[in-house]
């Protein structure tokens, strides 16, 4: 009787551990054997606007041939530091792809290089996030790529109140042509707050035509 309760309770046990282990095996051979084994043969890339753009997708392409689990890491490696990119994703693809989701950070204004011709997408902290041949964002058309985030804050203020697109930096000056022939000049002073700045000029438009606006100087100058 002994030796068969001691029989029984060794089969309770042994099923208990083959409850255990079994999943445990499952699991590996599920989640952790094919990131090792299978190899991933293309890196399908998409981004909220569709297709991602086209450095990150030709630096995503070379990482073919490799196990998942190290796709995934040289993924990590060059999407994590990407200015280009707020956040991103990625899950595996029957049967050798790897999808990756990536979320772009939107530009808020543009600048236009003089010397290139390009238009430099910005973003909110004065981030360069890409090029393209024309835009409709707020422009600040000077000489260089570097983006001077006073002109580019005024400049956004003016396209809101007028819908004027662009004005060109000139030395330390950003010098937009308003509609009716109105020239306004403004100082980019760090010292200068812009709503004030953008508040004067609303008051002093729209009492003048046909002239030129100088908010550079403590006392706004007409000419």
């Amino acid at each position: 009787m002994l030796r068969k309760k001691l029989l029984i309770s060794w089969r309770n046990i042994f099923r208990r551990l083959l409850f255990l282990i079994i999943p445990a095996i499952a699991a590996i051979v599920i989640f952790v054997l094919p990131g090792k084994l299978i190899k991933v043969s293309q890196v399908i890339c998409e981004s909220q606007y569709g297709e991602c753009p086209a450095d990150i997708t030709s630096e995503l392409q070379t990482l073919g041939s490799k196990p998942i689990s190290e796709s995934k890491k040289e993924v990590q490696k060059i999407l994590k530091d990407n200015l280009l990119i707020s956040d991103y994703s990625m899950q595996y693809g029957f049967p050798d792809k790897l999808k990756v989701n990536i979320l772009l950070k939107k530009p808020r204004y543009a600048i236009l290089n003089k010397n290139s011709g390009k238009y430099l997408l910005v973003g909110g902290e004065g981030q360069i996030l890409g090029t393209v041949t024309e835009t409709s964002l707020p422009t600040v058309i000077q000489e260089g790529d570097t983006p001077n985030l006073i002109a580019l804050e005024l400049m956004e203020g003016v396209f809101a109140m007028y819908q004027v697109q662009s004005g060109e930096l000139n030395d330390n000056s950003l010098t937009v042509e308003l509609p009716t022939a109105v020239r306004v000049i403004f100082p980019l002073e760090e010292s200068r707050d812009k709503d004030v700045l953008l508040g004067t000029l609303r008051l002093i438009y729209s009492q003048v035509t046909d002239r030129q606006i100088d908010l550079r100087f403590k006392n706004a100058l007409l000419r």
